[in-house]
């Protein structure tokens, strides 16, 4: 009994100092923020921050873990449901999810102290790609689906920074579509027609 309060208690510290630390990523640089303002800022104890973290780099790594953890959990579940050459079951739990966290999600796409995330998710999306390309097309030139997926992950990461960084309303159905028409035709267009 005691030890599940404990997990709660330990869920709901963390929990506080993510939010707190995406709600001052939002304000100010990463760099900018110390151990001591962000746990002023969500009322916890200094020493309780580093029961959980070495530092603020390491929280925010943390954070980026989950969330790329969360997104290929996403994949994982929906990826049986697609034909390979419809994305849209895999596309559409994808972009829900960002739009669930769209806050969060904005403060890590626009992050300028650190590309990690940016490197992570484009790894996250050339590494499924691969298996999908691999199953709809017939074998292609590695070098090929290599540089066809950097483009993608690039394209897909290029177009949810700036409508983050640009304050543009996120409209979910809009970007699936468009994802999923970029992806589909330019790799009919390199690859030829999909195996059936």
């Amino acid at each position: 009994m005691t030890e599940k309060k404990e997990d709660r208690r330990i869920r709901k510290t963390r929990r506080l100092l993510q939010q707190g630390l995406c709600d001052l990523m939002q304000k100010k640089e990463l760099r900018s923020i110390t151990v001591r303002e962000l746990t002023d800022y969500v009322d916890i104890n200094r020493g309780t921050f580093y029961l959980h973290y070495r530092d603020i780099y390491d929280l925010l790594e943390k954070i980026e873990d989950e969330v790329l953890a969360q997104l290929q959990d996403r994949v994982d579940t929906f990826r049986p449901q697609s034909s390979p050459v419809n994305l849209l079951p895999i596309l559409e739990p994808f972009a829900q999810y960002i739009e669930q966290h769209y806050d969060l999600c904005c403060t890590l796409f626009c992050n300028t102290s650190s590309d990690r995330f940016l490197r992570q998710f484009q790894r996250l999306i050339q590494q499924n790609g691969h298996r999908l390309v691999q199953n709809a097309f017939p074998p292609t030139d590695p070098s090929l689906l290599d540089n066809y997926l950097l483009f993608i992950a690039n394209g897909i990461t290029g177009l949810l920074r700036s409508q983050m960084a640009n304050h543009i309303p996120f409209q979910r159905e809009k970007l699936v579509q468009l994802c999923h028409t970029i992806i589909t035709s330019s790799a009919t267009g390199l690859f030829g027609p999909p195996i059936n």
